[in-house]
């Protein structure tokens, strides 16, 4: 009967020790970071279709987010769904998008984003100002992504994480960096310039106009 008892503590023991592994984990991927699987051609050429990424969910609510980031979001148009994009406009600024160019307006100057990660024009165009609460994402491939010259900016509370390890392809296996975004200020004439163009009537009512083959 001893040798019964102890295989059953053996049993029980191990069993206890499965159930709080389990816990941990779901735990790890419930508040910690989970999986995501890039869809679609939005992000190219950084972030391929099927591309296999952790996204860290912690920072994403206690930090700074950073211009240029990758994060992830619930999606404003289908809240089942979760996209991927790169931050481009924070809280205050304003967003122009004008003659494929992107600007970015605060403090009462206007600055051009150079961006030497992306090879794609911006198509399109936005005037928009950006609440307390408020982001302005774009996809890297700016032909086809469906972003916020579509449906608008994000709040801080629609998103997921930040994207933080990439895992497959294995040839580009390691930690997410933050590009080098620049903002070149423009001369007092360009500067008025810009800010005297009245937006295009076709623009919708979130300040906004976008045509293209959309990808998310």
């Amino acid at each position: 009967m001893a040798f019964w008892e102890k295989i059953k503590n053996c049993f029980s023991f191990f069993g206890s020790g499965f159930i709080f592994l389990l816990v941990l984990a779901l735990l790890f991927r419930l508040l910690i970071a989970e999986p995501f699987v890039v869809r679609g051609s939005s992000m190219d050429p950084n972030f391929h279709d099927a591309n296999y990424l952790w996204i860290e969910k912690v920072t994403i609510h206690t930090s700074t987010i950073q211009r240029g980031e990758v994060v992830v979001f619930k999606a404003p148009d289908a809240p089942s769904s979760v996209y991927i994009k790169r931050i481009i406009g924070l809280p205050g600024e304003r967003v122009r998008i004008w003659h494929q160019n992107v600007y970015i307006i605060k403090d009462e100057k206007v600055f051009r984003l150079e961006e030497p990660e992306i090879s794609f024009k911006t198509s399109g165009e936005a005037d928009v100002t950006l609440a307390s609460d408020q982001y302005f994402v774009l996809g890297d491939n700016r032909s086809v992504s469906e972003d916020s010259r579509y449906f608008g900016p994000i709040k801080k509370s629609a998103l997921v994480g930040r994207a933080w390890l990439k895992l497959l392809p294995a040839k580009d296996r390691g930690f997410i960096k933050i590009p080098e975004i620049k903002l070149i200020a423009l001369e007092a004439k360009e500067s008025k310039q810009l800010l005297d163009i009245a937006p295009d009537n076709a623009l919708n009512n979130l300040g906004f106009l976008w045509s293209g083959q959309k990808q998310k």
